[in-house]
């Protein structure tokens, strides 16, 4: 299975722009990749996948639901993370 690991690349965790990350994603489509590996901003040191091909996901459960709240600022983006209550 390819997958695409991020880890090297400069990212933004919340960019002012998706054209760069839009283009990776186009390119490794057309590579035949099957997701994207990247670090979590909820989570330091966690890491999340992305799937482009659903059929390869086996037996999804539903965590936790999170709020985020993004607050742009001259002085970056505050964060506000909350879990929703079931």
């Amino acid at each position: 299975m390819q997958i695409f690991n991020v880890e090297g690349l400069k990212v933004e965790p919340v960019p002012r722009c998706y054209q760069a990350s839009q283009a990776l994603a186009r390119r490794l489509l057309g590579e035949q990749s099957n997701g994207v590996v990247y670090p979590s901003v909820r989570h330091e040191g966690g890491t999340c996948l992305a799937c482009f091909r659903p059929a390869l996901v086996y037996r999804p459960r539903q965590g936790a639901r999170y709020e985020i709240r993004l607050a742009a600022s001259p002085e970056g983006y505050k964060t506000t993370v909350r879990v929703v209550p079931s």
